[in-house]
């Protein structure tokens, strides 16, 4: 999450603006899942009512009282969260296994190795994923996985350059890569 906050406090959407701010960053950043794997805190809020996934969520973005640095700097992660990331979600998935040579080797043991609650939370998460599926739109068009990697092509060339990844300069480098693309298709067609 580190990772977001910082790339987020680096973009800027146009060439002559300011760093991103987050009504920008809404129509940008995706719908945020936050995977929480071995959960084993009760849904409960703090008057001991049973609450959702998303309710937890909620809950432990809001601002903690208190003036210390590890204070300010938490609530302002939180904000820098719920500001940027207007649609999110949790999913609590609770620990694969108690035994520790299982966890350890993962990757390696078999669905009946882990416990039943683990493999029908991972089923159900992965049908929360499947039916919240959309297509990444810019400038109210459809971004398929050729574009979508021109753009990350974009940002990463800017970032590894020591500039600030400008989004308008991002969506021009995948507009020019795409027509290219096109460009080259019609001909070979045409020739065809």
């Amino acid at each position: 999450m580190g990772i977001v906050i910082n790339l987020a406090n680096s973009i800027k959407m146009y060439e002559h603006n300011e760093y991103l701010n987050p009504n920008d960053a809404n129509k940008i950043f995706p719908k945020l899942l936050w995977i929480l794997r071995d959960f084993s805190l009760q849904l409960v809020d703090t008057n001991g009512n049973q609450i959702t996934m998303s309710e937890y969520l909620e809950q432990s973005l809001k601002d903690v009282k208190g003036i210390n640095e590890n204070v300010i700097q938490k609530n302002r992660i939180r904000k820098i969260i719920r500001d940027f990331f207007k649609d999110r979600d949790c999913y609590c998935l609770v620990r694969p296994s108690e035994d520790e040579n299982i966890l350890q080797n993962i990757n390696d043991v078999d669905d009946n190795q882990l416990r039943p609650e683990f493999i029908n939370g991972i089923k159900e998460m992965k049908k929360l994923i499947s039916n919240n599926i959309c297509f990444k739109v810019c400038n109210n068009i459809n971004i398929d996985g050729r574009m979508l990697l021109s753009l990350a092509q974009s940002y990463i060339d800017s970032l590894n350059k020591g500039g600030i990844p400008t989004l308008q300069t991002a969506w021009n480098y995948m507009c020019i890569n795409h027509s290219n693309i096109l460009k080259l298709k019609l001909i070979d067609e045409y020739k065809q």
